[in-house]
C-alpha cells in the first residue's frame, strides 16, 4: 500500500507558507515540472495563488477535485451531466410510482417529501450493494425507500453523475499505465482544508497516493494558553467579543473593519464568515451603506430580490383567487408595470381604493362589482355634497380621479385574471412559456446592471424548468410546477462576486484554506455555531450508525458538527488575527443566546482559565474577553464610526452631550433633520420627561379658546376618559390627533370581539324594549326564546350587507354562537336579576345626547375640585326597578371576559379605567331621585360563573361617585396640561400577542410606540412633579 505524504499547517506555519516550502523543495529537485494544487474551492485557489504569487509562481496550476475528475474521465461519458434540478424531477417521478408502496409517496407527493427523498438519495448513492440490502431489510419503510432510490437510479441512467465520474477518474489514477492527462498534472499537492465530499473521496485518496503527492492538512495549534497579566487585548491573535444582539454585532464588525482599514489593512485582506446564512444580507447591506466593497459568494436567493418577489407574489395572487391582501402586497413589493401603458402601477392608490370599495376575494364576485359600485358612488356622492354646499368643485374632480383609478384597477385585474393557468400549464414546457410571457408583460425592468443581471438569472431558471425531462406519460401538474419553482426561488445563488475586489463575505466553509490577514466570525451562539442542521426524517442517526459505522457516507449530527469544526479550524489557523462575535439575542425578541462552545474555548485560551464556565462570561470581567453593552454606542468616538451616517450621528450626540445648542451643530443648517435628531437623542437619553416622552404643551395639545379648563366645555364619554387613565398617549393619538387605524375589508371566519359584542347589545336592547311593552303574564319562556332567535337571525342578515366576504357557513356559526349565549342568558335571567321582585324599566337609556323623549336624559355633570365641570354623554344598557319603586339596579352588559373587572369593591373606578357604573348610576339617579341605586356589570357569556361584578348589594354609590370625581379631575388636569406619556401597564400573563404589557395587548397604536416604552416610562415617570397627579391615579403614587 502506498504511503500518503502529509504536511501540517497551523497559524504559526499557515497553509500558504507550507505550500511555498513544498514548491521550493520540488523546484530544487525538478526545476520546471508542472505542479498541480488541488484546493477545496475556487476561493481557496484564488487567495492561495495571490499569496504565493508574491514570491513568484511558474508552471503551478490550481484546480478542484471536481475539475480533476472531469479532466481525467469526463470524455468517457457521452451522457449529459445530471444537474440538481433534473435530479429533483427524477426523485419526484420515483416518489409518485404507486407500485412501489404508499408510505413514502404515491399519487400525491408533497414538496417536503420530495426534498427529503432527494437529500437521502444523495447519501444512498455511495452505499454499496451489501449496505443497501441491509437497509432494505430493516422494515417496510426502509424497503420502500431503497426501492424508490433504485427507481431513481433507473431514471437517471441516461445522465452522468459526479460520483461515477470521480470513481472512473480514481481508476485512471491507480492504473498501472498512467494516461497522458494524468502525467500532465505533474506533482500533486492536495489541500484538505475542509471535509472532502463523499462523491469525490475515492479520487482524493487516489491522488494522495500518487508518487510525490503531498496532502496539506490544517490542524489546531498546540500552543499553551498564557494568562494575560492585565486586560489588554490589543496584541491577542484571538479576540472574543460579546455583544447584546445581532444588530449591534453587525455594526461592531463594520466599525472594526473601518478601523482596520485606517491602520493600513486592505479590504481584500479581510474576511467576514458565518454559519447562519441570514448574516449574508445583513453584513452585505451594512458594508454597502459604509461604501465598503464586498466580494465572495453571492448568497442572494431570488426570492429576496424584487424580481423573485414578483414571481412569488404572482403565484400567490392566482392561488388565493385574487385575495385583496395578496394582490396589494404583490403590487407594493414588486416592480410591476401595467401592460396597457407600460408604466409602473400606482400601488398605494389602488390599495386605498380597493380597501374603501370593500374588495375581498374573487374577481367576479368582489373586484368587478365592488369597483364598479365605488366608481359610480364616489362621483355621485361628491356631486350631491356640492349641491348641498357641503363640498366644493375640487372634491368632485378628486372623486372623478378616484373613479378613473378604480376603472384602471378593475381593467388591470380582469386582464390578469384572464391569464390564469389552464390545463396547458400542466407540463414543464407549457408552465415555462406561461411564466415567461407573464414576466415579459408585467415585470418592470429598470436599466441598472444589477436589475438586468437578476432578470437574466430569473429567465435562465425559467429556461431550465422548460427543458426538464418528464420520463412518465403523466405530465406534472401546475401545483407541482409551482412548488418546484418556489423551491428554486428560495435557493441561495452559487455565483461568485469578483474575488479580491473587496472584503470577503461568505459562509465559514467557503473560506476554508483561504489565507486572510483578519477574519471576523459572526453569530457564535450555542445551537447556531456550529449549526448541526436538520435531522434526516428518513434515515435516523441510530440507523445510519448501524449501516455505516464509520460515518463515511451517512452523516450523523455528530459527524456534521465534526466536519464543521474542520472548516472552523482551517479558517482559524489560516488567519493572522480573528475577531469572534457572540450575539446575546435578536432585537425585539426576549430569548437570549449562550456562547458557542468554540467561542468559550477561545475565551478559555486567551484568559488562561481552562475550566471557565459560560455563565461567567456576561457577569464577570474576564481577561481577554470584551463585552459590549447597549450603552457603549453613546461613548463611541466619531473616528470609530462605521459609515458617514453614523459619523454624523455620533458627532451630533457628542455635540449635545457638551451642552451645546442643537441648532449650532455645524451640519444643522445643511441638513435640517440633524438638528431635530440631536435634540431627540439628547432628550430621549436624558432622565428628564420631555416632549419626546409625551410632555405636550397646551399649544400642541390644542389651542385654548376660552376658560381655564378647555375639556370642561365639551361633552365627553366614559370611554375616552378611561383610555386616558390607562394610557394618555393612546388618548392623544386617537382623541387629539384623530389618527384612526386602517380598516380592512378582508374576510374573517369569525366576527371580531367588537362586532360580536355590538350584535349581543343590539339584540338585548330590542328584546328589552319589546318585553317592556308587555306584561309578564303575556309572554312565556318559549315565546321569549323564539323572539330572541328571530331577532338574532334578523341582525345577522343586517350584518351580511355591511360586513363583506364571509361565507354562509361562517354566518351560521356566528348565529349559532349568539343564540347559544343569549338562550343561556335568558334561562338564568330571572335568578340573576332578582325577578319577579325587580322588573326592567329602561333599555338603552341615553343621556347627554341630542335626542328628546322619556328615554333621553341630560348630560351628567361632574364638578372637579378645581371648579371645572365636565359633561358626559352615554347610554345605559338596562335599568331594573323594584315593585315599590324604592330600589333600582343599573346594568351594563359586557360580552367579553371579566378579568379586568376584578377588585371593584376596593376601587370602584379601577384607577380611572372603569368609569361607566358611577356615571350611569349618577345619570339614573337624576331621573329617579328617590330610589336607592346600585349598579353592576352583567357579563353575558356561556359560563355560569361571575355574571355580575360587583354584586348589586356590594355597590356603594357615594363612594363610587366620589372616586369618579377624583379620577375625572386628575384626567382633566392631565389633558389640559398636555400630559400624554405612553404607559404600558403591568406585564400581561394572558393572551397571544407580540406585546408583553396589558395596555399594549390590543392597542391599535402599538406599532407607532417606541419599543423601549416600558424602560422609558419606568425611568422617567418620577422625574417631573407634573406627573404626580397621574401617577397617583394610575399607579397609587410615584
Amino acid at each position: 500500500m502506498t504511503m500518503t505524504m502529509v504536511a501540517i499547517a497551523e497559524h504559526t506555519m499557515p497553509v500558504h507558507v507550507v505550500l511555498r516550502r513544498l514548491i521550493n523543495e520540488m523546484r530544487d529537485q525538478r526545476r520546471f515540472d508542472r505542479i498541480t494544487i488541488v484546493s477545496p474551492t475556487y476561493q481557496a485557489s484564488f487567495y492561495l495563488r495571490r499569496a504565493l504569487a508574491k514570491e513568484g509562481l511558474f508552471n503551478v496550476d490550481f484546480t478542484r477535485l471536481e475539475d480533476v475528475a472531469e479532466y481525467l474521465a469526463g470524455d468517457e461519458f457521452r451522457q449529459p451531466l445530471l444537474h440538481d434540478l433534473q435530479a429533483s424531477e427524477f426523485v419526484f417521478e420515483a416518489a409518485r410510482d404507486e407500485s412501489l408502496g404508499t408510505k413514502l409517496g404515491g399519487e400525491l407527493v408533497s414538496p417536503q417529501l420530495q426534498t427529503a427523498l432527494h437529500s437521502t438519495f444523495r447519501q444512498l448513492e455511495l452505499l454499496d450493494r451489501h449496505q443497501l440490502d441491509a437497509l432494505a431489510a430493516k422494515d417496510d419503510i426502509q424497503g420502500e425507500l431503497v426501492a424508490r432510490f433504485e427507481k431513481y437510479l433507473q431514471l437517471a441512467a441516461s445522465y452522468r453523475r459526479g460520483a461515477l465520474v470521480a470513481e472512473q477518474a480514481a481508476k485512471h489514477v491507480r492504473s498501472a499505465a498512467p494516461s497522458e492527462r494524468l502525467k500532465a498534472l505533474g506533482t500533486v499537492l492536495l489541500i484538505e482544508a475542509s471535509p472532502v465530499a463523499p462523491t469525490q473521496r475515492s479520487l482524493f485518496h487516489a491522488l494522495s497516493e500518487m508518487p510525490g503527492a503531498v496532502t496539506v492538512k490544517i490542524a489546531r495549534s498546540k500552543s499553551k494558553p498564557v494568562r494575560p497579566l492585565h486586560k489588554n487585548t490589543h496584541n491577542l491573535r484571538l479576540k472574543p467579543i460579546g455583544v447584546p444582539d445581532v444588530a449591534m454585532e453587525v455594526r461592531s464588525v463594520v466599525r472594526e473593519i473601518v478601523n482596520q482599514a485606517r491602520s493600513g489593512k486592505r479590504f481584500n485582506q479581510l474576511a467576514v464568515v458565518f454559519e447562519d446564512d441570514s448574516y449574508s444580507n445583513r453584513i452585505a447591506e451594512a458594508l454597502e451603506l459604509a461604501d465598503i466593497p464586498v466580494s465572495g459568494p453571492d448568497r442572494t436567493a431570488l426570492i429576496d430580490t424584487p424580481e423573485g418577489q414578483f414571481v412569488n407574489g404572482l403565484l400567490d395572487v392566482f392561488e388565493s383567487d385574487f385575495n385583496r391582501l395578496q394582490v396589494t402586497a404583490w403590487l407594493a413589493s414588486s416592480p410591476i408595470k401595467n401592460p396597457k401603458s407600460g408604466q409602473s402601477v400606482t400601488a398605494a392608490r389602488w390599495d386605498a381604493i380597493s380597501r374603501t370599495a370593500g374588495v375581498t376575494v374573487s374577481v367576479e364576485d368582489s373586484w368587478i362589482p365592488r369597483l364598479d359600485r365605488y366608481s359610480r358612488n364616489v362621483v355621485r356622492h361628491a356631486e350631491r355634497s356640492v349641491q348641498l354646499e357641503e363640498a366644493n368643485s375640487n372634491q368632485v374632480q378628486a372623486a372623478r380621479s378616484d373613479a378613473r383609478y378604480a376603472s384602471d384597477l378593475k381593467n388591470f385585474i380582469v386582464a390578469l385574471a384572464n391569464r390564469k393557468p389552464t390545463d396547458a400549464e400542466d407540463s414543464w414546457s407549457g408552465f415555462g412559456k406561461w411564466l415567461r410571457r407573464l414576466v415579459n408583460d408585467y415585470l418592470l425592468i429598470n436599466d441598472s446592471e444589477a436589475s438586468q443581471s437578476r432578470v437574466e438569472r430569473l429567465l435562465d431558471m425559467v429556461g431550465r424548468l422548460e427543458s426538464l425531462e418528464t420520463p412518465s406519460s403523466k405530465s406534472p401538474s401546475y401545483d407541482h410546477c409551482t412548488g418546484i419553482l418556489r423551491e428554486q426561488l428560495g435557493r441561495r445563488s452559487a455565483g461568485l462576486r469578483s474575488l479580491g475586489a473587496g472584503i470577503y463575505v461568505g459562509p465559514l466553509w467557503t473560506a476554508a484554506g483561504c489565507p486572510f490577514d483578519t477574519v471576523f466570525m459572526l453569530g457564535m451562539a450555542e445551537g447556531r455555531y456550529p449549526s448541526p442542521g436538520l435531522t434526516d426524517p428518513l434515515l435516523p442517526d441510530p440507523l445510519k450508525r448501524e449501516i455505516d459505522p464509520e460515518g463515511v457516507v451517512l452523516k450523523t449530527v455528530e459527524r456534521r458538527v465534526e466536519e464543521s469544526e474542520q472548516s472552523f479550524i482551517s479558517v482559524l489557523e489560516s488567519a493572522d488575527q480573528v475577531f469572534m462575535y457572540w450575539p446575546g439575542g435578536i432585537p425585539g425578541e426576549p430569548r437570549r443566546f449562550g456562547p458557542s462552545r468554540w467561542f468559550l474555548d477561545a475565551v478559555r485560551e486567551v484568559s488562561g482559565e481552562k475550566l471557565l464556565q459560560a455563565g461567567r462570561l456576561a457577569n464577570e470581567d474576564i481577561s481577554g474577553l470584551t463585552i459590549h453593552s447597549g450603552s457603549d454606542k453613546r461613548l463611541l468616538l466619531a473616528e470609530r464610526a462605521g459609515d458617514k451616517h453614523e459619523y454624523d450621528v455620533i458627532s451630533a450626540r457628542g455635540w449635545s452631550q457638551d451642552n451645546q445648542a442643537p441648532e449650532s451643530f455645524p451640519l444643522a443648517d445643511a441638513v435640517s433633520s440633524i438638528k431635530d435628531s440631536v435634540k431627540f437623542t439628547k432628550s430621549q437619553e436624558s432622565g428628564d420627561w420631555t416632549e419626546y416622552d409625551g410632555n405636550v404643551t397646551p399649544d400642541l395639545a390644542g389651542t385654548k379658546t376660552s376658560g381655564r379648563n378647555v375639556i370642561s366645555e365639551t361633552v365627553g364619554s366614559a370611554t375616552a376618559f378611561e383610555t386616558y387613565a390607562a394610557c394618555p398617549y393612546r388618548y392623544f393619538l386617537s382623541r387629539r390627533l384623530h389618527i384612526e387605524p386602517t380598516d380592512s375589508p378582508e374576510q374573517e371566519i369569525a366576527l371580531d370581539a367588537l362586532e360580536f359584542g355590538t350584535l349581543i347589545h343590539d339584540v338585548l336592547e330590542k328584546f328589552g324594549l319589546w318585553r317592556m311593552e308587555l306584561s309578564p303574564a303575556d309572554t312565556s319562556r318559549i315565546e321569549q326564546e323564539a323572539w330572541l332567535k328571530t331577532s338574532i337571525a334578523e341582525k345577522i342578515e343586517e350584518l351580511k350587507s355591511t360586513v363583506p366576504g364571509r361565507s354562509d357557513g361562517a354566518w351560521k356559526i356566528e348565529e349559532s354562537r349568539a343564540w347559544l349565549i343569549l338562550r343561556h342568558w335568558l334561562r338564568r335571567e330571572s335568578d340573576t336579576a332578582e325577578q319577579p321582585e325587580m322588573r326592567q324599566v329602561e333599555a338603552e337609556y341615553s343621556f347627554g345626547g341630542d335626542g328628546t323623549g322619556s328615554g333621553v336624559g341630560p348630560a351628567v355633570e361632574v364638578r372637579t375640585t378645581t371648579g371645572g365641570v365636565v359633561r358626559f354623554r352615554g347610554q345605559v344598557d338596562r335599568v331594573d326597578i323594584s315593585s315599590d319603586g324604592s330600589r333600582i339596579i343599573v346594568y351594563d352588559y359586557k360580552s367579553g371576559g371579566h378579568t379586568a373587572y376584578t377588585k371593584l369593591d376596593d376601587d370602584p373606578v379601577k384607577k380611572g379605567t372603569k368609569l361607566q357604573l358611577p356615571l350611569y348610576s349618577k345619570a339614573i339617579g337624576e331621573k329617579y331621585p328617590d330610589a336607592e341605586i346600585s349598579a353592576s356589570y352583567w357579563f353575558v357569556r356561556e359560563s355560569d360563573n361571575n355574571e355580575l361584578k360587583p354584586q348589586p348589594g356590594d355597590y356603594k354609590k357615594d363612594e363610587a361617585e366620589t372616586a369618579l370625581t377624583q379620577a375625572v379631575g386628575t384626567i382633566v388636569q392631565g389633558i389640559d396640561s398636555g400630559i400624554f406619556p405612553a404607559r404600558p401597564g403591568d406585564l400581561a400573563a394572558w393572551g397571544e400577542s407580540s406585546e408583553q404589557h396589558e395596555n399594549c395587548k390590543f392597542c391599535e397604536y402599538a406599532r407607532v410606540c417606541p419599543k423601549s416604552k416600558a424602560r422609558l416610562w419606568d425611568t422617567k415617570k418620577g422625574s417631573d412633579p407634573v406627573l404626580e397627579g397621574y401617577l397617583n391615579l394610575a399607579e397609587d403614587g410615584p
